[in-house]
């Protein structure tokens, strides 16, 4: 017994070191394909010139490209993609520059025909864009078109625009502090109403009606209040289902689902006009 069980774990042992074993393959290090077929997670490397040539010079050899791949830690496909362009062209395949490509300079003539059209027309870039290109076939950008305007005292500077402009995204950290509520009528003339926590974009209670009231909202906000609770504060925006205007006000007082809001307890949040 103690024999067999020896050499099993010899065995195991030996199997384990032939997969730890790694060896130096023109400079690239080689690892066992079961050592690499164990591991979980893969990842992808980027090649140079160096290793784009030596995969082709292996290729040559007659090796294969499941055994390269492994080695350089690349696809299958992107051997075969190298290998498939050198049999085509007889070249090493060669790597594209990173970033974006550079924009090309604007000629003179293109220059004078921007600056003739602008004092014909007195019309901004992205007018002259359209124009040039229609009637004088020339693609050119309005932002380069206005670099050209600016440059020779035809456009003023825009600051503003040279910005970075950040996308402000309101959310709030816990739930059931805040909820939407807004009305939409659907395409067959009936209308649909929803409430949606802020932080989690639960829809938290929403319903389908002829018309779209006060007495609906309520209906369904008092429903949404009986399955989650109460939330602390309530957006909308200033729809008469909502909100009621100075006129109004002046009139009948605050509208019943504002009244409603403040019996609960809760605090009624406004959008700004056109910014639902």
């Amino acid at each position: 017994m103690g024999g067999a069980g020896s050499s099993k774990r010899s065995r195991r042992e030996y199997g384990g070191s032939l997969r730890r074993v790694r060896c130096q393959a023109d400079g690239l290090a080689l690892v066992s394909r079961n050592n690499f077929a164990s591991r979980k997670r893969h990842y992808m490397v980027k090649l140079n010139e160096r290793k784009i040539r030596w995969i082709i010079q292996q290729k040559l050899g007659g090796r294969g490209t499941g055994e390269l791949a492994l080695i350089q830690r690349v696809s299958r496909r992107r051997v075969e993609q190298l290998w498939q362009t050198y049999r085509l062209t007889g070249v090493l395949p060669a790597l594209k520059k990173a970033g974006r490509p550079r924009k090309a300079t604007i000629s003179l003539q293109d220059a004078t025909l921007i600056l003739e059209t602008y004092g014909k027309l007195k019309v901004n870039a992205l007018t002259l864009e359209t124009v040039l290109k229609h009637n004088h076939g020339l693609n050119l950008p309005h932002n380069s078109i206005h670099a050209i305007l600016k440059e020779n005292g035809r456009a003023l500077p825009q600051p503003n625009k040279q910005k970075r402009r950040r996308w402000v995204r309101y959310e709030r950290t816990y739930s059931m502090s805040l909820w939407h509520m807004d009305w939409k009528q659907l395409s067959d003339g009936r209308w649909w109403i929803a409430a949606e926590d802020d932080a989690s974009r639960l829809i938290v209670g929403y319903d389908v009606f002829q018309e779209a009231t006060a007495e609906h909202t309520i209906q369904v906000l008092k429903q949404a209040i009986d399955k989650y609770g109460r939330p602390r504060e309530v957006l909308t925006d200033r729809g008469s289902q909502f909100y009621a205007n100075e006129c109004e006000r002046r009139e009948k007082g605050i509208s019943q689902f504002e009244t409603y809001l403040a019996e609960q307890g809760i605090k009624h949040i406004l959008c700004r006009v056109s910014h639902p």
